[in-house]
């Protein structure tokens, strides 16, 4: 009974803020709001199930939440002290599971667009909203998913080798930027930059004797969430810089 309570406060702010995305979309006089409240608010539900599903997976147990254009998952009362003990290789992989279910969205959107459901625009604007919700999320800030995974990558590799994964991180981003900087896409740009230098601030934050944790990583686990945290960043960017703004405000300007 409690887990149904849970679910209708979960579906019941979510259908609140696609009536508030409608809304502002009108105000605004964006074009097809319905269409844009109904991408957003899916880009989001999908993300959060994403982090639901792995949470569940190690027995924790959840409860969903949406405020305005922000959604959320949190472990429920009796589970807290669980999730906060997750071995950091559980935690890189349910920070990672959000932006892994906008990569499966944009996909599936690919399928409905050669299946003929879904137009070349209405593909287009849904890869660039799911690619800027990928990219931004990674960002290795605070209580970000990026700063979650950066956290737990770093904490748990040896001090001795922080400068050689942070060297690593620097050079992927930066060759993806140059590389993107062909499409003139300023806030992929900006979002590439603000990674580049918080990846440093991240390594000469961490725990110094994470690495001696119970809860660390191995090296192949930390090499292995390394490559796919930078993979999933560059898809976000590569989809945000790619197709063209989902908002359309260049047409309705």
């Amino acid at each position: 009974m409690k887990r149904l309570g849970l679910f209708l406060i979960a579906f019941a702010t979510a259908v609140a803020n696609y009536f508030i995305f409608v809304w502002v979309a009108n105000a605004f006089g964006l074009d097809n709001p319905e269409f844009l409240a109904t991408i957003l608010i899916l880009a989001i539900v999908i993300h959060e199930i994403g982090h639901m599903i792995v949470l569940e997976h190690y027995g924790v147990k959840t409860y969903m939440f949406f405020a305005v254009i922000l959604g959320g998952v949190g472990p429920q009362k009796a589970y807290v002290e669980k999730f906060k003990n997750l071995p950091w290789n559980q935690t890189a992989a349910v920070a990672l599971a959000g932006v892994i279910g906008n990569i499966l969205m944009v996909v599936a959107s690919l399928l409905l667009y050669f299946s003929g459901h879904v137009s070349g625009e209405e593909f287009s604007r849904i890869a660039n909203l799911n690619g800027l919700l990928i990219f931004w999320n990674l960002i290795p800030f605070g209580m970000l998913d990026g700063g979650r995974v950066a956290k737990a990558l770093f904490d748990s590799i040896p001090e001795s080798e922080d400068g050689k994964y942070v060297f690593m991180f620097r050079v992927t981003i930066l060759i993806g930027a140059i590389i993107l900087l062909v499409f003139n896409a300023a806030n992929v740009i900006i979002a590439a930059y603000a990674f580049f230098f918080a990846i440093r601030h991240k390594a000469n934050n961490d725990d110094p004797n994470g690495s001696y944790s119970e809860k660390a990583m191995t090296k192949s686990q930390y090499d292995k969430w390394a490559i796919i945290y930078l993979v999933l960043f560059l898809a976000g960017l590569a989809l945000g810089a790619i197709f063209p703004d989902w908002l359309n405000l260049q047409k309705n300007l």
